[in-house]
């Protein structure tokens, strides 16, 4: 039961959009487009949220990932993909990344975790929920502004 709930709250069900649809049917060309009062392009909140996302299951599988000094180092360089193959690979990493993070739902989340003072898998899981649910905002906020929401499959107007 609190597996479910984690799961859905991680998908976003009936409380924000499912993280895994704001990538979805988006073109080359608008991923790395910067819109009007956006500090970030597409492509930089998808590349940030996955390498928070690794960090935190990292932790969650047992490492000790080694936190960035500046925060920057957590955004890319560019504002724009090189080329639609590491667009894809983006994507399909955040998907894979995801589904790594639901299978950790199901483990024991008052677990607390080697090298995290205080930490529980639930607190890693909940900060994973929260951070993915406001930067998606963010991409849905963007893709409403180029005129590219809601996704082919379709989510909240």
């Amino acid at each position: 039961m609190i597996a479910d709930s984690r799961i859905k709250a991680l998908r976003g069900e009936s409380a924000h959009i499912d993280p895994i649809l704001i990538s979805e049917g988006l073109e080359l060309k608008s991923v790395g487009l910067l819109v009007s009062n956006s500090p970030h392009t597409i492509w930089e909140i998808i590349y940030h949220m996955n390498y928070w996302q690794d960090f935190i299951i990292n932790i969650l599988e047992g490492g000790n990932p080694k936190s960035p000094e500046h925060s920057e180092e957590t955004w890319p360089s560019q504002k724009k993909p090189p080329g639609k193959q590491e667009w894809l690979e983006m994507v399909l990493r955040f998907k894979e990344g995801m589904k790594r993070a639901e299978d950790e739902c199901r483990n024991d989340l008052s677990e607390h975790l080697q090298g995290n003072v205080g930490n529980t898998r639930f607190h890693m899981l909940m900060d994973l929920i929260m951070h993915n649910s406001y930067h998606s905002a963010q991409v849905v906020f963007i893709r409403r502004q180029l005129g590219e929401w809601p996704p082919p499959s379709g989510g909240d107007s």
